[in-house]
Protein backbone atom coordinates (compact mmCIF):
# COMPACT_ATOMS: atom_id res chain seq x y z
CA UNK A 1 0.00 0.00 0.00
CA UNK A 2 2.94 2.33 0.31
CA UNK A 3 3.28 4.43 -2.64
CA UNK A 4 6.99 5.17 -3.88
CA UNK A 5 8.63 8.30 -3.75
CA UNK A 6 8.81 8.47 -7.52
CA UNK A 7 5.08 8.12 -7.66
CA UNK A 8 4.62 11.36 -5.01
CA UNK A 9 6.60 13.60 -7.41
CA UNK A 10 4.95 12.43 -10.42
CA UNK A 11 1.54 13.02 -9.18
CA UNK A 12 2.35 16.21 -6.60
CA UNK A 13 1.09 13.71 -3.73
CA UNK A 14 -1.56 11.97 -5.42
CA UNK A 15 -3.70 15.85 -6.17
CA UNK A 16 -3.53 15.87 -10.46
CA UNK A 17 -2.29 19.19 -10.41
CA UNK A 18 -0.87 20.52 -13.74
CA UNK A 19 3.07 21.05 -13.85
CA UNK A 20 4.18 24.56 -12.66
CA UNK A 21 4.25 27.15 -15.15
CA UNK A 22 7.41 28.19 -16.77
CA UNK A 23 8.30 31.81 -16.47
CA UNK A 24 6.36 33.88 -18.59
CA UNK A 25 7.01 37.89 -19.51
CA UNK A 26 3.76 38.67 -19.45
CA UNK A 27 2.72 37.29 -16.08
CA UNK A 28 2.31 39.67 -13.28
CA UNK A 29 5.35 39.52 -10.92
CA UNK A 30 5.73 39.90 -7.04
CA UNK A 31 7.03 43.30 -7.78
CA UNK A 32 4.11 44.47 -9.86
CA UNK A 33 1.45 43.24 -6.69
CA UNK A 34 3.97 45.08 -3.92
CA UNK A 35 3.59 48.49 -6.31
CA UNK A 36 0.34 48.00 -6.74
CA UNK A 37 -0.48 47.34 -3.16
CA UNK A 38 2.31 50.60 -2.32
CA UNK A 39 -0.10 52.43 -4.53
CA UNK A 40 -3.17 51.65 -3.21
CA UNK A 41 -2.34 52.29 0.46
CA UNK A 42 -0.19 55.87 -0.35
CA UNK A 43 -4.01 56.63 -2.24
CA UNK A 44 -5.75 55.65 1.16
CA UNK A 45 -3.30 57.56 3.26
CA UNK A 46 -3.50 60.87 1.19
CA UNK A 47 -7.33 60.99 -0.05
CA UNK A 48 -9.31 59.08 2.54
CA UNK A 49 -11.52 57.50 0.62
CA UNK A 50 -12.19 53.53 0.71
CA UNK A 51 -9.51 50.94 0.23
CA UNK A 52 -11.54 49.34 -2.37
CA UNK A 53 -11.53 52.10 -4.11
CA UNK A 54 -8.19 52.96 -3.53
CA UNK A 55 -6.95 49.20 -4.73
CA UNK A 56 -8.92 49.67 -8.02
CA UNK A 57 -7.15 53.11 -8.91
CA UNK A 58 -4.03 51.28 -8.17
CA UNK A 59 -5.04 48.37 -10.36
CA UNK A 60 -6.42 50.99 -13.02
CA UNK A 61 -2.68 51.95 -12.69
CA UNK A 62 -0.79 48.92 -13.24
CA UNK A 63 -3.01 48.35 -16.13
CA UNK A 64 -2.01 51.85 -17.78
CA UNK A 65 1.82 51.52 -17.02
CA UNK A 66 1.86 47.72 -18.47
CA UNK A 67 0.25 49.26 -22.22
CA UNK A 68 2.52 52.14 -21.93
CA UNK A 69 5.36 49.39 -21.65
CA UNK A 70 4.23 47.53 -25.34
CA UNK A 71 2.95 51.11 -26.97
CA UNK A 72 1.25 54.51 -26.92
CA UNK A 73 -1.27 54.90 -24.84
CA UNK A 74 -4.21 57.93 -24.41
CA UNK A 75 -5.12 58.57 -20.87
CA UNK A 76 -6.20 61.71 -18.69
CA UNK A 77 -5.31 63.40 -15.23
CA UNK A 78 -5.79 66.49 -13.52
CA UNK A 79 -3.01 68.62 -13.28
CA UNK A 80 -1.94 70.32 -10.42
CA UNK A 81 -3.44 73.62 -11.53
CA UNK A 82 -6.83 71.48 -11.57
CA UNK A 83 -7.23 71.68 -15.38
CA UNK A 84 -7.57 68.42 -17.09
CA UNK A 85 -4.77 67.32 -19.25
CA UNK A 86 -4.81 64.80 -22.14
CA UNK A 87 -1.63 63.08 -23.08
CA UNK A 88 -0.19 60.40 -25.21
CA UNK A 89 2.80 58.24 -23.20
CA UNK A 90 4.68 55.31 -23.53
CA UNK A 91 7.52 53.54 -22.11
CA UNK A 92 7.98 51.87 -24.78
CA UNK A 93 11.60 52.13 -26.18
CA UNK A 94 12.43 55.33 -24.31
CA UNK A 95 14.91 53.92 -22.15
CA UNK A 96 17.61 56.12 -24.16
CA UNK A 97 16.13 59.71 -22.97
CA UNK A 98 16.05 58.62 -19.32
CA UNK A 99 17.84 61.24 -17.11
CA UNK A 100 17.90 61.61 -13.49
CA UNK A 101 18.87 59.66 -10.66
CA UNK A 102 17.27 56.27 -10.89
CA UNK A 103 15.91 56.31 -7.44
CA UNK A 104 12.43 54.69 -7.20
CA UNK A 105 9.09 57.46 -5.81
CA UNK A 106 7.60 55.17 -4.03
CA UNK A 107 4.24 54.51 -5.86
CA UNK A 108 3.56 58.35 -5.37
CA UNK A 109 4.16 59.38 -9.01
CA UNK A 110 3.76 57.55 -12.27
CA UNK A 111 6.27 58.79 -14.98
CA UNK A 112 5.78 58.39 -18.60
CA UNK A 113 7.46 59.77 -22.25
CA UNK A 114 4.88 62.08 -23.55
CA UNK A 115 5.31 61.50 -27.75
CA UNK A 116 3.15 65.08 -28.36
CA UNK A 117 5.79 67.05 -26.53
CA UNK A 118 8.63 64.90 -26.96
CA UNK A 119 9.57 64.95 -23.21
CA UNK A 120 9.26 63.52 -19.74
CA UNK A 121 6.44 64.01 -17.51
CA UNK A 122 4.64 62.17 -14.56
CA UNK A 123 1.57 63.04 -12.73
CA UNK A 124 0.30 62.11 -8.88
CA UNK A 125 -1.55 58.48 -8.68
CA UNK A 126 -3.99 60.34 -6.75
CA UNK A 127 -4.71 62.43 -10.10
CA UNK A 128 -5.39 59.69 -12.67
CA UNK A 129 -8.59 59.95 -14.64
CA UNK A 130 -9.02 57.52 -17.06
CA UNK A 131 -8.17 55.73 -19.88
CA UNK A 132 -8.98 56.26 -23.71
Amino acid sequence: MARKATELTENRGGLNRPPPQQNNNNAMKRNDLQTIMRRAWHLFRSTGKAFAVCLSKAWQLYRLTKRMRAGVVRFAYEKADGTLRKAAGTLHEVSATIKGTGRPDGGQAVRYYDVEADGWRSFKVENFVTVY
